[in-house]
């Protein structure tokens, strides 16, 4: 098991056992009066809850407190989880801890609980200079992408279609990118929803709905200027 690029085989360590919970799932609807049916408004997906139980050794007790200590230490941020067993990786928080002292003097038991959102590979892709680009999202759910944008001439506006969306009403809205420069690099970052141009901000010349993401499945990207567009994300799973 990795915390990050931690291998908790550093405190003594290992993966005994894991429950595996699903995305909470809020959906928000009203069926009015005459209507057939109710309508849905829209749905939120939260956390998938992850319970891993840890097996954690030493020579005596204190050893084995500090093992406990250091593994918890490695979690006080948002980190990518690799479970031993499981493909898929998790982009998790840890929600609480509990220790169990075992009646076996040199291990201790340690669960720790996670908020998380499972994710496959990463996946990174570039085009030079296409107009229209089709990108496949092998995930389940909606994934947040990071957009690289290098202009290949200066323009007024640059127009994205197809990372943006009214899932309710099935429309796409356009990403408008005002006062490119060639060769400036600019960045939406759907995972962190930062928005640069060469590492400045550049949020007040971005127009969107949201911040850039994929659908499952197949997504059509199209650009009304030469550019050259890395789009890169985690594929997501409910």
């Amino acid at each position: 098991m990795l915390i990050g690029e931690w291998n908790i085989e550093n405190a003594n360590a290992r993966q005994h056992r894991v429950t595996y919970g699903t995305s909470s799932i809020s959906n928000s609807s009203e069926w009015t009066k005459g209507s057939y049916a109710p309508v849905l408004l829209g749905n939120v997906i939260g956390f998938k809850t992850i319970k891993t139980v840890l097996v954690v050794k030493g020579e005596d007790r204190e050893e084995i407190i500090r093992n406990k200590s250091l593994i918890i230490s490695k979690c006080l941020k948002p980190i990518m989880l690799t479970l031993d067993g499981y493909q898929h990786k998790f982009w998790a928080i840890l929600k609480k801890s509990d220790t169990e002292e075992t009646s076996m003097r040199r291990w201790h038991l340690l669960t720790l609980e996670w908020n998380c959102c499972e994710c496959g590979d990463r996946i990174t892709q570039t085009y030079e200079g296409e107009k229209k680009i089709i990108i496949n999202n092998p995930g389940n759910i909606m994934t947040p992408v990071i957009v690289k944008i290098l202009p290949q001439i200066g323009t007024a506006t640059l127009n994205i279609t197809g990372l943006t969306r009214n899932e309710l009403l099935n429309e796409t809205y356009d990403i408008v990118v005002e006062n490119t420069e060639i060769s400036k690099e600019i960045i939406l970052n759907g995972e962190t929803g930062l928005i640069t141009e060469d590492g400045e901000i550049k949020a007040g010349e971005v127009e969107m709905w949201e911040l850039p993401s994929l659908m499952p499945g197949e997504n059509t990207i199209t650009v009304d200027e030469n550019v050259n567009l890395t789009i890169s994300f985690l594929p997501r799973y409910l």
